[in-house]
C-alpha cells in the first residue's frame, strides 16, 4: 500500500489512498489490550483509561516478532470504542524513506490513528479529533511523543507519522525501545491518547429539529450581532415566574401594532410597545416549531438595522430592560416582581479597630459582580468581595468624636435573592495599554453552591460555607443558567446553557446558540466553560487559554426552585396575544401550503372593460389599469380550455361564446397592454381545441417558480366582450382601445374598444363608432391622439391608414371634441389632450409634516413639479391656516427618517422638483416636505444670522443651547449683552470662544462682527479664574492669540500660565474628543498636583480619573508626552514652545482617555431603549 513519505519536520501525514474494508497484507492484534501497563507520561495505568466521555488513553503491546518478517505489512490493534466511534492503531513496518541528497535511505516504523467507520461517512461528513502517539522508552524521559489534530473523513480516514523511529534504533538495545511482555516475548509499548471532537454541543446529532416536541422552546434568529439579546431572552423565558409576570401586563390597547406613545414615521409603519413585543416573543417561543425573529422586539427598542449589527453587553441590557419593565409594572398585579425575584440586601460598613465606633448603611442589589482575575473559583471571588479594606495612615477614618481612627471598610451580604444573577467581571481596562481586555483565566463554578448571609469569612480566610451541606436547602443554590462569551473584548459570540425539564420529567441541560437548540451533558454546560486551561486534560496542556468562558451565572434557591420554574401552558398567555399569534400561524401555514401547491396551478388576474371604467374614477392616470390590488384567480393547470372559458364567463357575467381573451404584455417602452390574443397553443402554435389543457396553452409561463422558491407572477388577461357575436379576427386585424378627454371637466375616461378588420384601412373607419359611444352625430368632428407611453402622446390623422400610423393590438386612441367647438364661460386651462398629459406628468402628491412633530402628517396636496417656493407655500398656508410668508420648508433627510439638518437653500427653491430631489419613495408620484412656522417673515429672517450659543459651567459642562438671530452688523459684545439682558447666561464677566474640531481656536474679541465669524456655533463661559485669590485682572497679561506659538495668558507676578487642555483618545491618531477648556498651570507645580486640580475642576471621581493620563501635546502631528508625576509642567511647556512654527502651533495639555460618547466594538458599550414605548 503506497504511503506518503514525510520527514521529521513534517510529521503530520496520512496514508493514501483509503482502502476500506482492509484486507490483504494486514494483521490484527489478537492479544488483549487491557493487560498492557502504560506509562501515562510517567504514571502506571492498567487497562484502558477513560478520562471522560470524549477522551481516552490506552496502550498496545506490539510484538517485536512482526518486524522480523521480510515483507512489509500493516498491523492493526483491536478496536477501541470512544464516544460514538471506534478507533484503532496501525503500525506500518519497514517504511523506506529515500534520502534528500546522496547518502543511504533508512527504514522507519510508521504509526497512525485510524477511525474504523470513516469509510461509511457521507461526502460532507467529518469528525474533528486531537490525538497523541507515544512510543514508550525504558527511560520515561526519553519517550517519543507526537501529537496532531485532524478532520477524519471518508477519504482521509486516518492520520499519523511516517517517520516515528528507525528500525535500526528499535533493534539497538542501548536505545531502550524493546520491552518484555508477560509471556517473555519482546515487544514495543505504544500509547495512544484521543480527544474525540464528535460530540460538541452544536453537533448535528444533538441539535433538536423541533424543540417543542420535547417540551422546550425554540431558538432565536440572529439579526447580525444580537446573540447577547438571544441569550438573555432565553434565560428570562425559562424563568417561568418572570415570564408569567410579563404575560400579566395589560397590552390590549397596544395590540395590532398600534403604538403606545409613539407615532408612525412617513416611511415606516408604527411600532409595537416593548411590553407587547416581549409578550409576543415569549408566546411565539412557546407556540412555534421553528426559530423566531427578534426584529419586532429590537424595533420596539427604537433600534435601527445598524444597531442590530453592533455587539452589546448582556449585563447592561438586563439592567435597562429591568428599569423599563419595573416602571411598566407599577399599578399592575405584576408590581414588585423584580424585588421579589432579584433583590438582595447588603450592608456597607466601616468599623474602627481601636474604638467602639461603627458606621453602616443597608443597600439593595440585583446582581453580584465578582472578580475573575486571581480567583480560582466562585467562592474565592465572594471572599474577595467581602474582604475588608484597612483604612490606615493618611487614609484613616474620621470617627466623629473619636477623631481619625484606623478602621476596616467592607461589605456584608445580609440576604441573597431567590434568583441570583452573578456577573463575572471578565472585561477589564488595562492601564498600561489603555485598552479593554478580556480575562480568559480558568474560573470554576459549581452546579450547587452555598450562599450563607453574613461576612462569610473566618479569621483564616476559609469560611465554613466552602463545605457544601446538602441538607441546608435555605442557603444552597442550584445553577439555572450559564451565559457564555466566546471571543475577545472587541467582539465575540454569546450563547446560553439552561437547565430545563423535558416532557418526560427529566432534568436536562440545553444549549441555546441562536436558532440552534441542543441537549448537552452537564460537563459541557459547566466545566467546559471555566475558561483557561484544565491541568487534568492532556490535550489542553500545550494550547493557550480558552477564549470561551462563562460571563453570567444564574442560580436559584434550592428550596424555592419549583416556585420560580414551573410549566406554563397556552391558557397562561395573554388571550389577545395568543389569539393573534395563532391566527398569524394559520395564515402562515396557509401561505406555505399554497406555495407548496402552486406548481399545480396557474394564477390569473382577469380584467374587463368595467374594471377600466371603475379605475378611471379613482384618480387621474396614464395607461389602462393598475393590477396591484386586483384579485387573483387560481386555476388548475390541467383544466380544459372550454371549462376555463366557462369559469371566466361566471366571473364576468358574459356568455362563453361572446368573449375573447387577450394576454397583457409589458412592452419595451414600459407600458402594459393587452396585445396578444389567446387563440394558439404556445408550444407548437396550433389552434386551441376545447379539450386542450391550460398547461399546453400557457406553456413556459410560471414554470420553475416552485423549484426556485419564487412567488408566481400572475398571468394578466383582458376579456373582450360582445353583446352578440364577436368580430372575426384576421391576421391583419387590430384591437384598438378607446379613451375620451373632456377639456371642460379635465377628465380622461375609457369608453370602449374597436376591432379593425385590416390595418390597411384608414383610421376614419373608427370615427362613426367613436361618435356613437360619445352620443354625437356620426359626421361630428373629433380630434384623435395616440397614447404611446406615460410621457408621450402624438396626434393621429383620420385620413391615413392604421398601418401607416403604426397602430397595433393594444394601442390606445384618445379622442376629444375640438377646443374651437367648446363654449365655456371661462378659458380652458388644458384645451387638448397634450396639455392634460403634460399636467399629469408634472403632478406630484406632497405630504407635509410639521418639523416639531415629524410623525404626524399635516396634509396631502396635489402640486406641480414646476411650482416655485412661494406658490407651494401659498397652497400649504391655505391648508394649515398660517401666513405663507412665515413658512420655512425643510427637505427630507437622505439617510434617515425625518427632516434634514438644514432648511431649503435659496438655490433649492426654484421649483418643487428641486425641493424634493433625491427622495426615495415607493410611489414615485409622492414626496415629503417638512414645514415650520416662523415668528417673523422668512425673507426678514434670512437677512439675519442665526447663531447657536452653548453656555458652559466652570466644570466644563455644556448647558442648554441658545439660538439668537443676529443682525449682520452685530458684534460679539452686542451678542453677549443680549444674552445677559435675557438672563440666559449668569451675570458677571463672560467671553466667547470659537471651538473647531474639539480644539479652542480663539477667544473672540468683543469688536468682532458676527458676520465675520465663519461659524454658526460658539461657546460662552466665564474667563478662567486664577487659583491665587490675590491675583487681580491687572496682574494678568493676555497674549496675542494670532501669534504662533500661541500663549493665551500669563501672570505678571510669577510664571503661571494659561494653557489649553484637550481630551484625546488613546489611539494612534491622537483623536480629540469632548470639550476643551483653558486652565491655569502654576509655577513650580508638578504633574501630579496639576492632575489633582484638573480632577476637582472636572468633578471626576478618583476611580474614574486614575484611568486618565496627563500628557504634554505639542501638536496634532506629534505623539503626546505622558507625565510620570514629578515633572515641572511649566518648564516642559516652555521647552515645547521652542521651535514651534506655522499655523495652530501651540503647546497644550492633554487628558488621554477613551471617548465616552463613541460607540466601541467591545462588549460593554452604551445601550438605550425607547422608554416612551
Amino acid at each position: 500500500m503506497p504511503v506518503q513519505h514525510a520527514h521529521l519536520q513534517h510529521p503530520d501525514v496520512r496514508r493514501d489512498p483509503p482502502l476500506p474494508p482492509r484486507a490483504g497484507a494486514e494483521e490484527e492484534d489478537s492479544a488483549p489490550v487491557d493487560d498492557v501497563p502504560t506509562s501515562s507520561e510517567g504514571a502506571l495505568l492498567w487497562k484502558v483509561k477513560q478520562i471522560d466521555e470524549t477522551s481516552a488513553h490506552w496502550a498496545w503491546r506490539f510484538p517485536l516478532a512482526n518486524l522480523n518478517k521480510e515483507e512489509r505489512k500493516q498491523h492493526f490493534s483491536r478496536e477501541l470504542p470512544l464516544a460514538d466511534h471506534s478507533w484503532r492503531v496501525m503500525v506500518m513496518d519497514r517504511h523506506y524513506i529515500q534520502p534528500h541528497q546522496g547518502g543511504h535511505g533508512q527504514c522507519w516504523i510508521s504509526i497512525y490513528v485510524d477511525l474504523v467507520e470513516a469509510h461509511t461517512f457521507q461526502h460532507n461528513q467529518q469528525l474533528q479529533a486531537h490525538f497523541a502517539i507515544i512510543l514508550v522508552n525504558k527511560d520515561p524521559e526519553k519517550n517519543n511523543r507526537k501529537e496532531s489534530n485532524h478532520s477524519f473523513t471518508c477519504s482521509e480516514y486516518d492520520r499519523g507519522f511516517a517517520q516515528f523511529v528507525t528500525i535500526d534504533d528499535i533493534f539497538n538495545p542501548a536505545k531502550g525501545w524493546i520491552h518484555t511482555s508477560f509471556d517473555g516475548s519482546e515487544c514495543l509499548l505504544i500509547e495512544v491518547q484521543v480527544k474525540d471532537g464528535s460530540r460538541p454541543t452544536s453537533s448535528p446529532a444533538n441539535i433538536l429539529k423541533c424543540p417543542r416536541e420535547h417540551g422546550f422552546s425554540v431558538g432565536l434568529k440572529n439579526q447580525g450581532a444580537t446573540c447577547y439579546l438571544n441569550s438573555l431572552m432565553q434565560t428570562l423565558y425559562h424563568l417561568s415566574y418572570f415570564r408569567n409576570s410579563v404575560y400579566a401586563l395589560p397590552t390590549e390597547d397596544s395590540e395590532s401594532g398600534s403604538p403606545t406613545g409613539t407615532g408612525a414615521s412617513p416611511t415606516q409603519p408604527p411600532k409595537r410597545s416593548i411590553t407587547l413585543a416581549l409578550q409576543r416573543l415569549f408566546c411565539k417561543m412557546q407556540l412555534s416549531d421553528e426559530p423566531i425573529e427578534t426584529k419586532e422586539l429590537t424595533e420596539s427598542f427604537g433600534w435601527n438595522k445598524e444597531q442590530a449589527f453592533q455587539q452589546h453587553d448582556i449585563q447592561e441590557l438586563m439592567r435597562l430592560l429591568s428599569d423599563y419593565l419595573e416602571k411598566k409594572m407599577k399599578g399592575t398585579e405584576s408590581e414588585g416582581m423584580f424585588n421579589k425575584l432579584f433583590e438582595g440586601k447588603m450592608r456597607a460598613y466601616v468599623k474602627c479597630c481601636n474604638v467602639p465606633y461603627e458606621s453602616s448603611r443597608d443597600e439593595a442589589f440585583y446582581e453580584v459582580h465578582v472578580c475573575v482575575r486571581d480567583c480560582a473559583n466562585i467562592y474565592e471571588s465572594m471572599d474577595k468581595e467581602v474582604l475588608p479594606e484597612r483604612l490606615d495612615g493618611d487614609n484613616k477614618y474620621d470617627a466623629e468624636s473619636h477623631g481619625k481612627q484606623p478602621a476596616d471598610k467592607g461589605t456584608e451580604f445580609k440576604k441573597f435573592p431567590p434568583v441570583l444573577f452573578i456577573h463575572l467581571k471578565r472585561f477589564e481596562f488595562n492601564f498600561a495599554t489603555e485598552m479593554q481586555i478580556k480575562v480568559n483565566s480558568r474560573y470554576e463554578f459549581y452546579d450547587e453552591i452555598s450562599m450563607k448571609p453574613g461576612i462569610m469569612l473566618t479569621p483564616d480566610g476559609q469560611g465554613s460555607r466552602h463545605c457544601l451541606d446538602p441538607d441546608d436547602t435555605e442557603n444552597n443554590y442550584l445553577l439555572f443558567a450559564v451565559m457564555v462569551h466566546a471571543g475577545s473584548a472587541y467582539g465575540g459570540h454569546y450563547y446560553a446553557f439552561l437547565k430545563s425539564i423535558s416532557k418526560e420529567g427529566k432534568t436536562v441541560w440545553l444549549k441555546y446558540d441562536d436558532e440552534r437548540v441542543s441537549i448537552v451533558k452537564e460537563q459541557q454546560a459547566i466545566s467546559d466553560n471555566f475558561g483557561g486551561r484544565d491541568p487534568n486534560k492532556w490535550w489542553e496542556k500545550e494550547r493557550g487559554e480558552s477564549i470561551r468562558s462563562a460571563y453570567m451565572l444564574v442560580y436559584i434557591k434550592k428550596s424555592e426552585w419549583s416556585k420560580y420554574c414551573f410549566p406554563l401552558g397556552e391558557q397562561d398567555m395573554p388571550a389577545h396575544v395568543r389569539d393573534a399569534l395563532i391566527s398569524e400561524q394559520k395564515e402562515e401555514q396557509k401561505r406555505r401550503k399554497e406555495k407548496e401547491e402552486q406548481h399545480r396551478y396557474f394564477h390569473f388576474k382577469i380584467v374587463t372593460e368595467a374594471d377600466f371604467k371603475r379605475y378611471d374614477k379613482q384618480e387621474p392616470h396614464h395607461d389602462l389599469y393598475k393590477f396591484d390590488a386586483h384579485p387573483i384567480t387560481k386555476v388548475e393547470r390541467e383544466m380544459r380550455w372550454q371549462d376555463f372559458k366557462e369559469h371566466v364567463s361566471e366571473l364576468t357575467g358574459c356568455s362563453a361564446q361572446c368573449l375573447r381573451l387577450w394576454q397583457w404584455n409589458k412592452r419595451n417602452n414600459k407600458t402594459n397592454r393587452p396585445d396578444t390574443v389567446v387563440d394558439k397553443n404556445r408550444w407548437n402554435s396550433s389552434a386551441i381545441k376545447p379539450d386542450m389543457p391550460l398547461d399546453e396553452i400557457f406553456f413556459q409561463q410560471q414554470r420553475g417558480a416552485h423549484f426556485l422558491d419564487m412567488d408566481l407572477e400572475p398571468i394578466e388577461l383582458f376579456v373582450e366582450q360582445s353583446q352578440d357575436s364577436l368580430p372575426v379576427m384576421e391576421a391583419d386585424s387590430a384591437l384598438l382601445l378607446l379613451k375620451h378627454y373632456d377639456p371642460v371637466e379635465e377628465t380622461l375616461r375609457y369608453i370602449g374598444h374597436y376591432i379593425c378588420k385590416s390595418k390597411s384601412e384608414k383610421l376614419l373607419v373608427t370615427k362613426d363608432h367613436l361618435n356613437d359611444l360619445l352620443g354625437r352625430p356620426q359626421d361630428a368632428e373629433l380630434d384623435v391622439y395616440e397614447e404611446i407611453r406615460k410621457s408621450m402622446i402624438e396626434r393621429r390623422d383620420w385620413s391615413k391608414s392604421i398601418k401607416d400610423q403604426e397602430l397595433d393590438h393594444g394601442d390606445i386612441l384618445i379622442v376629444q371634441v375640438p377646443p374651437a367647438e367648446i363654449v365655456t364661460n371661462t378659458p380652458l386651462q388644458r384645451p387638448n389632450a397634450t396639455d392634460y398629459f403634460t399636467y399629469l406628468n408634472d403632478q406630484l402628491i406632497v405630504r407635509f409634516y410639521e418639523k416639531k412633530d415629524p410623525t404626524k402628517e399635516s396634509c396631502k396636496i396635489s402640486l406641480l413639479k414646476g411650482m416655485d417656493f412661494g406658490t407651494v407655500c401659498d397652497y400649504l398656508a391655505r391648508e394649515v391656516q398660517v401666513k405663507a410668508t412665515h413658512i420655512r420648508l425643510w427637505p427630507m433627510s437622505v439617510d434617515r427618517d425625518g427632516p434634514s439638518s438644514k432648511p431649503l437653500r435659496m438655490e433649492e427653491r426654484a421649483s418643487l422638483q428641486y425641493m424634493t430631489n433625491g427622495q426615495k419613495e415607493r410611489d414615485k408620484k409622492e414626496r415629503v416636505l417638512y414645514w415650520e412656522e416662523l415668528s417673523i417673515p422668512l425673507e426678514e429672517m434670512e437677512q439675519k444670522i442665526p447663531l447657536k450659543i452653548v453656555p458652559f459651567s466652570p466644570a466644563v459642562v455644556p448647558q442648554n443651547e441658545v439660538e439668537l438671530l443676529c443682525d449682520k452688523n452685530d458684534t460679539v459684545d452686542d451678542v453677549l449683552q443680549k444674552l445677559q439682558e435675557s438672563k440666559q447666561v449668569p451675570e458677571g464677566a463672560i467671553h466667547m470662544l470659537k471651538v473647531m474640531q474639539c480644539r479652542i481656536d480663539s477667544i473672540l474679541p468683543g469688536a468682532t462682527k458676527i458676520s465675520e465669524l465663519q461659524t454658526t456655533h460658539v461657546r460662552v463661559e466665564a474667563p478662567p479664574v486664577h487659583p491665587d485669590t490675590l491675583c487681580t485682572d491687572e496682574d494678568i497679561e493676555w497674549g496675542d492669540t494670532e501669534k504662533w506659538p500661541r500663549v493665551w495668558a500669563t501672570q505678571k507676578k510669577d510664571n503661571s500660565r494659561l494653557v489649553q487642555v484637550q481630551h484625546i483618545a488613546p489611539d494612534t491618531m491622537n483623536t480629540p474628543h469632548s470639550h476643551p477648556f483653558l486652565f491655569w498651570v502654576l509655577d513650580n507645580e508638578t504633574a501630579d498636583q496639576c492632575k489633582e486640580r484638573l480632577r476637582l475642576k472636572l468633578k471626576q471621581t478618583e476611580d474614574t480619573f486614575k484611568r486618565w493620563t496627563l500628557a504634554l501635546h505639542a501638536g496634532s502631528y506629534q505623539a503626546p508626552t505622558k507625565f510620570q508625576g514629578n515633572e515641572d509642567i511649566l518648564s516642559m511647556l516652555k521647552d515645547a514652545d521652542v521651535g514651534q512654527v506655522g499655523d495652530q502651533a501651540e503647546s497644550r495639555l492633554a487628558l488621554i482617555h477613551k471617548d465616552p460618547h463613541k460607540k466601541s466594538l467591545y462588549a460593554g458599550q452604551a445601550l438605550s431603549l425607547n422608554v416612551n414605548s
